[in-house]
């Protein structure tokens, strides 16, 4: 009695295919392909404090990092719709490990009631909006 089953060709060809799946997969595991398109992440972490005491029109946010890599220096930019300009931001530490959290002290030109916002980027991170609510 003579069996039937897969041809030898067919058999070849699944094999590869086969080969060629776990290959890649192995290879993405290995060099990192399926992480985040964005290895910095930045994000706010925690409102802004507005501070018109001993420090007169000083400015304090927080941004942490929650990506995989360490960041490049911090960057920043005034956001447009502030009641005035933010004149100058010092961060420390100015770059980020994975995890790790800056404070960022802002002053700004004069005081003024509202939200006050600065835009906070690093190389390869996307621009992350932080803001306190001064009442002065």
């Amino acid at each position: 009695m003579k069996m039937k089953g897969i041809s030898t060709i067919i058999a070849v060809i699944l094999m590869l295919m086969i080969t060629i799946a776990l290959v890649t997969a192995a290879s993405g595991f290995i060099f990192g392909w399926w992480r985040g398109a964005v290895a910095v992440v930045l994000e706010s972490s925690g409102e802004g404090d507005c501070r018109s005491g001993a420090t007169t029109n000083a400015l304090t946010y927080y941004v942490r990092n929650v990506g995989t890599d360490t960041s490049g220096t911090l960057t920043w930019a005034n956001h447009p719709g502030n009641p005035n300009a933010i004149t100058s931001c010092t961060f420390s530490p100015t770059t980020l490990t994975p995890g790790a959290s800056s404070t960022v002290t802002c002053t700004r030109a004069s005081t003024g009631t509202g939200y006050w916002k600065v835009r906070v980027s690093a190389p390869g991170a996307r621009v992350v909006e932080l803001s306190a609510y001064c009442p002065a």
